[in-house]
């Protein structure tokens, strides 16, 4: 079972779970105390690091699971989203569904992967 390598990525990773974070508060108009920031970013970087596996068995390495939860900052992270970390690991489950799939992916679920792919391409 592959580990995320802390030691090559955790600060990247923590620093991507900390803007995650500092958006779903100031989104959500809670606390925006470096103290509340730090341990909202730690629980989203304990979700995220659950990830690691499936990526590597896909053939990926744990840049993608850094690139991703920026994503999730960057793009996912708006409405009333909360400091829940149930909606960061929905958020993110779904995104990586996309690059390293859990499952046999349907007729139907590939024709949306290629219309993303063609679309990416633009």
């Amino acid at each position: 079972m592959h580990k995320f390598d802390d030691t090559r990525y955790g600060t990247s990773l923590l620093y991507a779970c900390t803007k995650a974070a500092s958006i779903a508060l100031r989104v959500h108009g809670g606390s925006n105390s470096s103290d509340v920031v730090e341990t909202v970013a730690s629980s989203f970087a304990d979700c995220a690091r659950t990830y690691a596996n499936r990526l590597h068995e896909a053939g990926l390495d744990d840049r993608v699971l850094v690139d991703a939860v920026h994503f999730v900052a960057d793009l996912l992270t708006h409405g009333e989203v909360g400091t829940d970390v149930r909606w960061f690991d929905a958020s993110l489950d779904a995104l990586l569904e996309l690059a390293a799939p859990s499952r046999r992916r349907t007729p139907d679920a590939q024709r949306f992967i290629d219309m993303m792919a063609r679309q990416l391409q633009v």
